[in-house]
């Protein structure tokens, strides 16, 4: 019945795709595609040619001595000594599975013989240099249907150019996803990052043939005009994208000690080059070869935009077979996101863009794509080429991805992701730095908790745009001392026009009374910002912290910080002036606090104040799953309600193996012991703080090989905890686990803004010299925007590994255009980096002139202000620069742009407990 639908609605959209996903009509020439298998064979592929043709078996075995050895001459010789009448006679009977053998063999073969010229510095083209096994390779080439010029595709080097390491292994989907089990049919290096990536497009293509059936549903309910269908699928297509993401980041592992550890210079110095252009009609061959790439990509059209990863899409699938292409024209044709836009479901255009932001999104698969091609783009440096024939790894990948994301923005869907304010309880009090409110969302439309529960998932934020008091707006335009009724012109700023996009004001011009009601005010703290300098506020991410009949909950800290400024999203959230009131709202997929798999293993979890927000949530779907782990929660907090806390646990301390240890740190200083039967106080110390730390820790460690660590708060805590898990478990331990994803952290809030005032009060300077003699990981600093950090403790920690910062292609010690590449505007990424900050780079060349850059940079921030002429001159304006680059000052201010963001004492308090531990 499936396959009848899919068929109709394919030629209804004038594709010819009949039986399309039928394996008993797959072939090597028309690409494999099931609903078992997706687009991976239905069969393993054959490890040896019948005897007539098994020459080409022995050069296949052949070829890494001749890559390692770069024996060009070995080329050569197949050229004069191959009986080719005989080959190309037997060529012409080949049952499909020998044919698709043949074509990996010649396709290797044949692209590493332009790869080794190259190497040489010898121009080639295969049709001249050897114009036998080029004639050869056409004629199996042609047999494929792939096109007039033979090249490299991924169907060659990756869907039919496996097999099962134990060749007596069942053919399941189940056996294909583990790595392990596989290996390269016809290696080119045979290293271990050739086997990772090669082998992992297959088992990325294999977690991927779970989105077949959803999709042929799918775009069957579009025939039909059934939403309930539609958005059913969106939510099985969301899963299986999930996971797809975590696969990529399990199999191209940075981290070493992990299962599928890549080794970056290896890497970059065979694999990738190896996929340059061998010749000149050739293309590059990358991950954008595999044809799941192209059905993720249909269902977001991109074909309606001119990008140049859509070129790139595009010239690609030109490639890919006909049971391939003819699958994803009926999805293009079906035109899923046009269909959704359409309707008038605001939970299928929510539920559509989850979907969006798990692809697209810089936590989602692209965005995880990126940071592995930015580690590419330092320790890789020597793969790019000057040739236009080169294949270029730097930081136009990530520009080339960004743009493609702005150019996929779902706006008007966006904009019809709706909340209101519905409740605000307060839950707590500490009067000096803010209390605690537990707030109510309800979401737009008829839903109830059940289709909640299935659109927000342990770990989902939202993104809440925040809009200013009538109080905060008079104050700025006190500084600002401006009309409030001058227009101020926003038709050239892109910023305002994606923030007021958010608020669903279309205007070109506003008033600068209306402006600052959406303004980031921190801004006009100095009178010289001319008004046009004022940026939007930006979005606040609170976690969400449960599911309501309608709604969601948060958990809030209405911040109060030393110097007396309030957080601008807590209070806007907790203000009971607000209740009722609407407002547009993105949503954002699990980033990390994803439920374990399986979450039958051991659990650890700690949180500092309202880091709980993620976990009560998080323990809640555990309870519903009636998960039989041991899970331990280590909550330390200055003020929050433990009779609250207990009710907010009542469910899942019932239903789960749960305990929780209850750590109060303000004024009264608690310790309490929370299980199912029972709540035990303990006396409280500094001691016995430590000890539940170390205990949790070891008997978590005891019980099984394999468990989860989740450590959530402000990065001081943060830090804490992960040096003293490092301490308890060893370094090698810490990274295995972090490798595998089995340890979670998260910081969300910068540096106590007055611990980093004294540290900027007694920063050091370093001249470059100096810098680079730290390059090892017993010393390591790493400098950015000119100021000076000291990563040493934070290298195994750090899920990119330590490679990155120790490699020699890291130029001068210097990760601006890495950070910037991978952690953009990252607060949590900013409050790491700030934390181990120990001064600032000091050259004789700081008096130099500015930099054309630099003078640019200056004028887009301060276009009201003569350039400075030099970096002296430049230096008074230092703090009204952006965090990346400010002092303490500005780093305090941005602190309201956090997660729910706790409190400086709090902070305070984090430092003593770092010093107790």
């Amino acid at each position: 019945m499936l396959n009848t639908r899919f068929s109709e609605v394919a030629s209804s959209s004038g594709v010819s795709s009949s039986n399309v996903i039928d394996p008993s009509h797959n072939s090597f020439a028309q690409g494999f595609i099931s609903a078992e298998f997706g687009f991976v064979p239905v069969e393993p592929p054959l490890l040896l040619l019948p005897p007539e043709i098994a020459k080409l078996d022995e050069i296949a075995a052949a070829l890494p001595l001749w890559v390692r050895e770069k024996n060009i001459e070995a080329f050569r010789t197949v050229e004069g000594t191959l009986d080719f009448p005989a080959l190309q006679t037997k060529l012409a009977t080949l049952n499909d599975k020998a044919l698709a053998r043949v074509n990996v063999i010649l396709s290797a073969l044949m692209h590493a013989y332009g790869y080794l010229c190259q190497l040489a510095g010898q121009a080639s083209e295969a049709d001249r240099d050897l114009p036998k096994l080029f004639s050869l390779w056409e004629e199996a080439y042609s047999r494929a249907g792939r096109g007039a010029m033979p090249i490299l595709t991924i169907n060659d080097s990756a869907l039919n150019n496996w097999k099962y390491k134990d060749k007596n292994m069942p053919h399941t989907l189940d056996n294909m996803l583990d790595i392990r089990n596989l290996d390269v049919l016809v290696p080119v290096f045979e290293s271990y990052e050739e086997l990772v990536s090669t082998v992992g497009f297959v088992v990325l293509e294999a977690y991927f043939a779970k989105a077949i059936v959803p999709m042929q549903i799918l775009i069957a309910a579009i025939s039909a005009g059934d939403v309930s269908t539609a958005s059913a699928q969106l939510d099985e297509l969301l899963q299986v994208l999930q996971e797809f993401k975590k696969a990529f980041l399990k199999l191209f592992n940075l981290q070493k000690g992990s299962d599928n550890y890549i080794d970056l210079e290896v890497w970059s110095g065979t694999f990738i080059k190896f996929n340059r252009r061998a010749y000149s009609k050739e293309a590059n061959l990358s991950g954008f070869d595999i044809p799941m790439m192209h059905l993720i990509e249909n269902v977001f059209s991109y074909v309606d935009y001119d990008t140049d990863l859509h070129h790139d899409f595009q010239e690609k699938f030109t490639m890919l077979p006909s049971n391939h292409a003819a699958f994803i024209k009926a999805v293009r044709q079906a035109n899923v996101r046009k269909w959704i836009e359409g309707s008038n479901s605001v939970l299928l255009k929510h539920k559509f863009n989850m979907l969006y932001e798990a692809y697209v999104g810089k936590h989602g698969f692209l965005g995880v794509h990126r940071n592995i091609a930015a580690n590419l783009a330092i320790v890789g440096a020597e793969v790019r080429s000057e040739s236009n024939m080169g294949f270029k790894i730097s930081a136009d990948l990530g520009a080339m991805l960004d743009a493609s994301r702005q150019k996929r923005r779902l706006d008007d869907v966006q904009n019809n992701v709706v909340f209101t304010i519905k409740g605000i309880e307060k839950i707590s009090e500490d009067g000096a730095s803010g209390d605690t409110y537990a707030v109510t969302l309800l979401f737009a439309g008829d839903h109830g908790r059940d289709q909640m529960a299935k659109l927000f998932l342990p770990g989902t934020t939202l993104e809440v745009p925040i809009k200013n008091s009538a109080e905060a707006v008079k104050t700025a335009l006190g500084k600002l001392n401006k009309d409030p009724n001058m227009e101020v012109d926003l038709s050239q700023n892109s910023s305002w026009n994606a923030a007021l996009r958010r608020w669903n004001i279309e205007a070109k011009s506003l008033t600068l009374k209306v402006l600052l009601q959406y303004a980031d005010l921190t801004h006009c703290d100095s009178p010289v910002f001319d008004v046009t300098s004022i940026q939007p506020a930006p979005v606040r991410t609170y976690s969400v912290s449960g599911v309501t009949d309608s709604g969601v909950r948060l958990l809030v800290k209405r911040q109060v910080y030393a110097n007396g400024a309030r957080g601008q999203g807590s209070h806007y959230l907790t203000d009971e002036s607000q209740i009722g009131q609407q407002f547009v709202c993105g949503i954002l997929p699990p980033v990390r606090f994803a439920l374990p798999n399986p979450s039958s293993k051991p659990i650890l979890l700690f949180a500092n104040g309202n880091g709980v927000s993620p976990y009560l949530y998080f323990l809640d779907k555990l309870a519903i799953e009636k998960s039989v782990a041991p899970i331990t929660l280590v909550l330390f907090t200055r003020d929050m309600d433990l009779q609250w806390l207990e009710m907010n646990l009542q469910s899942a301390l019932k239903n789960l193996n749960l305990t929780v240890h209850f750590v109060q740190t303000g004024q009264v200083k608690k310790i309490h012991k929370l299980t199912s039967g029972a709540t035990t106080e303990i006396a409280y110390s500094n001691e016995a703080r430590q000890q539940i730390l170390q205990e949790n820790v070891m008997a978590v460690s005891q019980l099984e090989t394999e468990y989860f660590i989740y450590v959530c708060g402000g990065t001081l805590f943060s830090k804490s905890i992960l040096e003293k898990l490092e301490a308890l478990l060893g370094k090698e331990e810490i990274s295995r686990l972090i490798s595998a994803n089995n340890v979670v952290y998260e910081a969300f809030s910068f540096t106590d803004p007055a611990l980093e005032s004294e540290a900027m009060a007694a920063k050091k300077t370093f001249t470059s010299e100096e810098i680079n003699q730290h390059g090892t990981k017993d010393s390591c600093w790493v400098k950015a925007n000119r100021r000076v950090y000291d990563i040493t403790a934070f290298l195994n920690l750090h899920p990119g590994g330590s490679d990155l910062f120790t490699s020699k292609a890291l130029a001068n010690r210097d990760i601006s255009e890495l950070y910037k590449l991978v952690h953009a505007a990252s607060p949590a990424a900013q409050s790491w980096l700030n934390s181990y900050y120990i001064g600032e780079q000091v050259d004789p060349a700081v008096s130099a002139l500015l930099t054309e850059e630099q003078a640019r940079s200056f004028r887009a921030a301060h276009p009201g202000l003569s350039t400075p002429t030099s970096a002296q001159q430049l230096c008074p304006f230092a703090a009204l620069f952006k965090p990346v680059s400010a002092s303490a000052v500005v780093d305090q201010l941005v602190m309201s742009s956090n997660r729910s963001t706790i409190d400086s004492e709090e902070s305070k308090e984090d430092a003593g407990f770092k010093a107790s531990v």
